[in-house]
């Protein structure tokens, strides 16, 4: 036989209670907290995004440069070119690739080539 009232075992259950003044304070200072750490975490990874952005754009820009001088078989270097009198009655000159010999460009004189210098003298 049962006796009623009599206590069989106890457990532990996740139940509802409600919250004293100071937990409720000190949950709000929790929650105002976590809002800020959201917003700095939004800030930090859309911070994040444009570096990522940035650094995409510039292999992107690689990668054009690349194919662009791999299909044309071709770069762009620093060489050096001499201009050369082509002929003083017709004021025109020659701008003459130094390292294949080849003329680029044939053209007019500028103002500062039809005025020859004089050797300096020392």
């Amino acid at each position: 036989m049962s006796t009623p009232n009599m206590v069989l075992k106890t457990e532990t259950r996740l139940l509802p209670c409600p919250l004293t003044d100071s937990e409720l304070l000190a949950k709000g200072d929790a929650l105002a907290n976590c809002l800020r750490l959201i917003e700095e975490e939004k800030e930090a990874q859309e911070a994040e995004k444009s570096a990522m952005k940035e650094r995409l754009a510039g292999f992107l820009l690689q990668l054009g440069k690349l194919r662009q001088e791999v299909q044309e078989r071709r770069e762009f270097r620093d060489v050096p070119v001499e201009i050369r009198v082509r002929s003083m009655l017709e004021a025109t000159v020659a701008e003459t690739r130094v390292d294949t010999g080849e003329v680029i460009r044939e053209r007019f004189m500028d103002d500062d080539e039809r005025q020859m210098k004089l050797p300096e003298v020392h």
